[in-house]
């Protein structure tokens, strides 16, 4: 593994920055590069990081990835794309990574409602070894409906705290036969270590969020969420264009926002916040980035319909 990245590793690495290289990402990854299945463990860890772990030839070793990892998918403006138009049709979003004590990514969250759960056998991973400049791949496929395929191509930096590069996110949005799948969203990610159990507090929802509501197609709605310092929503909606529906601010929805369920990497789960006429939306969850910057996650109305948020802090 060493020998391939150092006989193509930079030539990889630049070519994945250009646009030409997002037709070809998936096929360059799941064929070409040996694989690293991950293996068991998934619970919440995190670690400092810290200085070489590897060896003369690779100063990388395979745990240096271990922990998890929050940060944000950003997406290019996909022109091109059958859906697209030439327009941007979905907007950035949280995501993380979790990864065990040898370095095998075990979960990942990638911002929609759909989890790529390793340790529980729910997906698939193909995971190089990394690389002496610090250079890995992965590819996540959820296995239950067979659709989702989510692949990353990151550098690990030196202080081994941070990652940058490029993904692609591949589905199924229209009618297609066999295996085959269409490029659905790609452009560039970041991930920044987590410190592990405490690093977000319920402090950070406190303020005033505004932003969208979405779905793929282009159908937004404004969508705003104000919190106040117990937790609890005081004001805020959705705004479709023809209706305004507001959040119930008389008692339904107080302390929804207190706590995390895993303050490692920043998410709430599994809840209702109701709106002022009794009708629950369901947020499968929340996802709080380290700057306290940016909301984003899966809403899923009564009628079964699941659309994205994105909000930031005013």
């Amino acid at each position: 593994m060493s020998v391939f990245w150092g006989r193509v590793g930079n030539q990889m690495y630049n070519f994945l920055r250009s646009t030409a290289a997002l037709p070809v990402l998936s096929a360059l990854l799941l064929v070409l590069l040996p694989a690293c299945i991950g293996g068991s463990g998934g619970s919440s860890s995190g670690r400092t990081g810290g200085g070489a772990t590897g060896n003369s030839t690779n100063p990388f070793s395979p745990t240096d990835l271990s922990g998890d990892w929050t940060g944000h998918l950003t997406p290019r403006d996909n022109e091109g794309l059958p859906w697209a138009d030439g327009d941007l049709r979905i907007l950035s979003r949280n995501f993380f990574l979790r990864a065990d004590g040898q370095g095998n990514f075990t979960y990942c969250q990638p911002g929609t409602e759909n989890p790529y759960d390793v340790a529980s056998g729910g997906a698939s991973l193909n995971q190089t070894v990394i690389g002496h400049k610090g250079l890995f791949s992965a590819a996540f496929r959820e296995l239950e409906k067979n659709r989702e395929q989510l692949i990353l191509v990151g550098r690990l930096n030196d202080a081994r705290n941070f990652i940058h590069g490029e993904y692609e996110l591949r589905s199924r949005t229209v009618n297609t036969e066999g295996e085959d799948v269409e490029a659905v969203d790609s452009g560039v990610f970041e991930l920044t270590l987590s410190a592990g159990l405490g690093n977000f507090q319920p402090s950070i929802f406190e303020g005033s969020w505004s932003g969208h509501n979405y779905h793929y197609a282009p159908r937004y709605s404004n969508m705003s969420l104000e919190i106040d310092a117990s937790g609890s929503v005081i004001g805020g909606g959705i705004d479709t264009g023809d209706q305004v529906y507001r959040w119930d601010t008389e008692g339904a929805n107080d302390l929804v926002f207190d706590r995390f369920t895993d303050s490692s990497v920043g998410m709430l789960e599994g809840f209702d916040l109701m709106l002022d006429h009794g009708a629950p939306m369901f947020m499968h969850y929340v996802m709080v980035d380290e700057s306290g910057t940016f909301l984003t996650g899966p809403i899923e109305d009564t009628q079964g319909n699941i659309t994205y948020f994105r909000m930031m802090k005013k």
